[in-house]
């Protein structure tokens, strides 16, 4: 592609881009002299000028915290077993010599 495109031609592509399900690496490589920078600036001009999707606002819930007597217990995961207890002594071993 030229570098003296016109801005509805740009737009074209990045809407073809949009519509085509490739990624911009495989879209701007099947067409031959398209560089990737120049596809993700007028996708990312597109994008912006049609003004990003509103989210859903966020629904938060009221909390009370109390403090308990107790400390929780944590269980350990099944697949989780320590080497040792920690009541267990370590013994050193010695090698036997090369």
């Amino acid at each position: 592609m030229t570098k003296q495109r016109e801005k509805p031609e740009w737009v074209r592509v990045a809407e073809e881009y949009e519509t085509s399900g490739l990624t911009q690496r495989e879209f701007a490589a099947e067409r031959r002299g398209l560089m990737l920078s120049t596809l993700q600036s007028w996708v990312y001009r597109r994008r912006r000028q049609e003004g990003a999707p509103v989210a859903q606002p966020v629904r938060l819930l009221p909390v009370q915290v109390t403090a308990e007597q107790d400390v929780a217990r944590v269980d350990r995961p099944r697949a989780w077993t320590p080497a040792r207890q920690p009541s267990e002594e370590v013994t050193s071993q010695k090698l036997p010599p090369q």
